[in-house]
């Protein structure tokens, strides 16, 4: 009888084995995150730890997070990367590996935030994007898409948005589609960037920054992102997968 049992065990485990499950296992959702690294932020690296925290403290096992430095370069790099590890039967284990994980990343992005600034003018948000666009295709295939950006949002890379006529914006970003750099996202897309209270600060008239804000807009919308919060703020911050 006990040599029965094991030959019962031995075949449904070979079976198991054998069969092929009625559809593949979902992986969690892509994270990139756009950390404005110019001159111009640096007062804002505390505020932009606070948002990554958040980020980080929403992720959960099987999800993919880039960190993406944004400077006044047209070819912006991954600086650090790192996915949560999935679940097992081992929620303990679970559990400090995914601590693991977020405080590599946490340390990771300390280090970026309190590195020397590079001495380039201005920020080129828009190379950032496309390279965003372009981990999405690389790595998100079948996979929601998350965009975070750390930034005022204020591009003076391909364009110059202190002085750049914005409006309408279509005409604007049907020239950037031809040079690559409105891609298509499909992705949740959150901003932590300048407020409207705050534009005098930054020497932009509230008129502009009223384009600005209605550019970005049009332009997510055109992009088949859902645009969350256009704040300093991420309050509303949340991964779907």
């Amino acid at each position: 009888m006990r040599r029965l049992i094991v030959l019962l065990l031995v075949l449904t485990a070979l079976a198991a084995g054998c069969g092929t499950p009625d559809k593949p296992e979902v992986e969690g959702a892509v994270v990139v995150v756009l950390v404005d690294m110019t001159t111009s932020a640096v007062d804002d690296a505390n505020s932009y730890m606070k948002n990554f925290t958040t980020v980080l403290n929403a992720a959960r096992g099987g999800e993919e997070i880039f960190v993406v430095p944004i400077t006044g370069s047209f070819v912006p790099q991954i600086h650090t990367s790192s996915t949560m590890p999935a679940a097992s039967f081992n929620p303990v284990s679970d559990a400090e590996k995914l601590k693991d994980a977020r405080l590599k990343l946490q340390n990771d992005v300390a280090r970026l935030l309190g590195s020397e600034r590079p001495k380039e003018p201005g920020t080129a948000i828009l190379s950032g994007i496309a390279k965003a666009a372009a981990i999405f295709a690389a790595e998100g295939k079948g996979r929601p898409h998350t965009l975070v950006i750390f930034s005022d949002m204020i591009e003076q890379g391909k364009l110059d948005f202190t002085t750049a006529d914005l409006t309408p914006p279509e005409p604007v970003i049907e020239a950037l589609e031809k040079d690559g750099l409105a891609p298509k996202l499909d992705a949740d897309v959150y901003v932590a960037g300048i407020t409207a209270g705050q534009a005098q600060t930054y020497s932009v008239p509230q008129e502009r920054f009223n384009a600005i804000t209605k550019f970005w807009a049009a332009y997510f919308a055109r992009a088949g992102a859902r645009l969350g919060p256009y704040d300093r703020d991420l309050l509303d911050f949340r991964l779907e997968g």
